[in-house]
């Protein structure tokens, strides 16, 4: 197997293991959806929505750096102002539609804070793979 081919596999192992990562946190999503309660529902669904949206992005991009992980918090950020600022009501986006479910009905700060912590599950999961990843090289 040649130098191409065995890069063109790792490549497609690591997107099944992002792809097997992505349904795993969207089923959790979805089970915390469904049946969660309290700080569970309140919280967790929040936090494991950044790893999510990785995840499933890395199945296209496959990229080793920190920039995506920013980039979807910035995105949780500017969600939460738009849910603060009433911009689907505004917009007249009826709030049972997959649109104001997915903009949300309230805005709140607490929201952020679970992005952050995701964001940082994500930053963790990147940096103990790249350190794995050099522990691997020869020296």
């Amino acid at each position: 197997m040649g130098e191409r081919a065995a890069f063109r596999e790792m490549r497609m192992k690591a997107r099944i293991w992002m792809a097997i990562f992505a349904a795993a946190f969207f089923l959790a999503e979805l089970i915390i959806g469904l049946y969660g309660r309290g700080f569970i529902r309140s919280y967790m669904g929040d936090v494991l929505i950044i790893p999510f949206l990785y995840c499933a992005a890395q199945i296209f991009l496959l990229r080793q750096d920190y920039i995506l992980p920013a980039v979807l918090f910035v995105m949780g950020i500017a969600a939460e102002v738009l849910q603060y600022m009433e911009a689907g009501s505004r917009l007249g986006i009826p709030k049972n539609s997959f649109l104001g479910i997915l903009l949300g009905a309230t805005g709140d700060v607490m929201d952020v804070v679970c992005y952050g912590v995701g964001t940082g599950m994500v930053c963790a999961g990147i940096l103990l793979y790249k350190r794995r990843k050099a522990d691997r090289l020869p020296k």
